[in-house]
């Protein structure tokens, strides 16, 4: 955890781990058009973060990190981010999750693991695999698939009409 925070800090697989966890059943929505139904992940709220690294006052967003070098450089960008408004991320009603498993099983490398963000009512482009850090920023920073492609959007809301409502 970096950025415009007081002090930066660093925490192992094993103490996010330890984080309280927290599991929900949501959907998984593909820009493409298809999505996966009532995937059980487990992980922890990202308030976890908060309650543990100072933000500066000027952060309002916070940019995710992924691991890994991508082909081609999009804007100079050579791996994979995303950017969220901490306001979202801290809203109980987005059930935005940094998930460690799925299915209760570890997450697999396949699916991001062994840390990726999930944020049900955005279109998965978003729900950044591979986390390795997490700045703290001032404003909104466009992810990795807007800077190689603008109808990738920095906002991507899975359209009304394909969400089920639990």
């Amino acid at each position: 955890m970096d950025g415009l925070v007081k002090e930066p800090k660093n925490f192992s697989y094993a103490e996010i781990k330890a984080f309280p966890y927290v599991e929900q059943v949501s959907d998984f929505h593909c820009v493409e058009g298809w999505s996966v139904k009532d995937i059980k992940w487990g992980g922890f709220r990202f308030r976890e973060i908060l309650d543990r690294v100072e933000p500066d006052l000027d952060a309002d967003h916070v940019l995710f990190h992924s691991f890994g070098t991508t082909q081609p450089l999009p804007g100079g960008q050579n791996h994979y981010i995303e950017s969220f408004p901490i306001s979202e991320l801290l809203d109980p009603e987005r059930e935005i999750l940094l998930v460690l498993a799925m299915d209760s099983l570890p997450l697999p490398e396949d699916n991001g693991g062994p840390l990726r963000l999930i944020a049900p009512y955005d279109l998965a482009y978003k729900c950044i695999k591979f986390l390795t850090r997490i700045e703290f920023i001032k404003g909104q920073r466009a992810g990795w698939w807007t800077l190689a492609n603008p109808i990738y959007t920095i906002e991507a809301r899975v359209p009304e009409n394909r969400l089920r409502r639990k």
